[in-house]
């Protein structure tokens, strides 16, 4: 159960985000008025960033973005803060070349960036700046990318994209730890561009766009988490989106918005035995995995259906007594030419 909907936890919280907005509030006041200095790194820096915590679909968008860039002739790089990794301090996930750090060192999502960009330069770092001087001093990009950092005002930014889900912009409309919101709404004038992610019903898109509009002059864009195929995890063999049809599956997944990828599964005609729910960046243990096994196989399931993001977080575990196949997706923006034009008028 999603804690935010729970009144009794979000009244207990309530002092908590008071709290927390007061010291947010006043960090953004201080960057604006110049006492927190922000600083340039001799390179364009795109920031894509969220409102909320976890569950818009940012990362498909940071690599959409890149291949923008890529298009365009320019060097790219990405810089993360590597979430739920096991190693600390600045590591280089891929160079130019080749992939240097598995998901555990790196992170999943970096991982997964540096995965389908090839050629990309990929770091993770808590200090985003050193590792963003870094990068730039290393690689020499025309642009790097920050991942997840709207928030992170210290670095200057060039654009400012904002990802935000198309059918539940602001969770609860609640700031953290009694909602899903990093600051409050307002905080949406600092961004350049806002893309609205699995906006799958452009209509429905469309309506929700009243509650974003109020609290920035950005233009808004919608994208959609378009499924691409099907990889079988123990082979790395990939197939068509139908090879699933007809077959009984047991789901789950381990996301910020898992019921996202439950939805994508319908519109895929695919209805699982069961879909398992674990919390965003879980890192499977092998128990885990024994489980979900065993309860597909006592539900007669033929395979186990997950994200890519999840498998990532499998690949130490070299057996499984059924198949799981990880679904790739890509972003696709409805306006791609005017999005590309967006950046194509800032470009260095």
């Amino acid at each position: 159960m999603n804690v935010w909907n729970h009144p009794v936890f979000v009244l207990l919280m309530i002092p908590f985000s008071l709290i927390y907005t007061w010291i947010m509030q006043w960090r953004n006041r201080l960057y604006d008025i110049g006492i927190f200095k922000i600083h340039s790194v001799g390179a364009q820096v795109v920031s894509v960033g969220n409102l909320t915590v976890g569950g818009t679909g940012k990362t498909p968008v940071v690599e959409a973005i890149a291949r923008i860039y890529q298009e365009h002739g320019k060097r790219v790089a990405v810089q993360s803060r590597g979430y739920g990794r096991y190693l600390k301090g600045t590591l280089l996930v891929s160079d130019e070349k080749r992939l240097l750090a598995g998901p555990e060192q790196a992170g999943d999502e970096p991982f997964l960036l540096a995965k389908h960009l090839p050629g990309v330069p990929v770091i993770v770092s808590s200090d985003r700046y050193d590792a963003l001087c870094q990068v730039v001093r290393q690689f020499h990009p025309d642009v790097v990318i920050l991942d997840d950092a709207f928030q992170h005002r210290r670095i200057h930014r060039d654009i400012d994209v904002v990802t935000i889900d198309a059918l539940k912009p602001y969770g609860n409309g609640r700031i953290i730890p009694a909602g899903p919101l990093r600051e409050k709404k307002k905080g949406l004038n600092r961004a350049d561009l806002i893309i609205q992610t699995r906006a799958d019903c452009i209509e429905e898109a469309q309506s929700r766009m009243s509650e974003i509009i109020p609290y920035t002059g950005a233009p808004i864009f919608s994208s959609v988490h378009q499924p691409v195929s099907w990889m079988n995890l123990q082979l790395n063999k990939m197939y068509p989106l139908d090879f699933i049809n007809g077959k009984l599956v047991l789901a789950m997944a381990g996301i910020g918005n898992p019921d996202a990828f439950l939805a994508t599964l319908r519109q895929l005609n695919i209805e699982p035995v069961d879909f398992i729910r674990f919390s965003d960046h879980y890192w499977y243990k092998k128990k885990d995995v024994e489980k979900i096994i065993a309860r597909a196989i006592n539900m007669s399931a033929m395979a186990v259906l997950t994200t890519e993001k999840d498998g990532v977080r499998m690949l130490n575990m070299s057996h499984f007594d059924l198949p799981v196949y990880c679904l790739k997706i890509q972003c696709e923006f409805h306006d791609y030419s005017m999005v590309r034009n967006i950046f194509d008028e800032k470009k260095s």
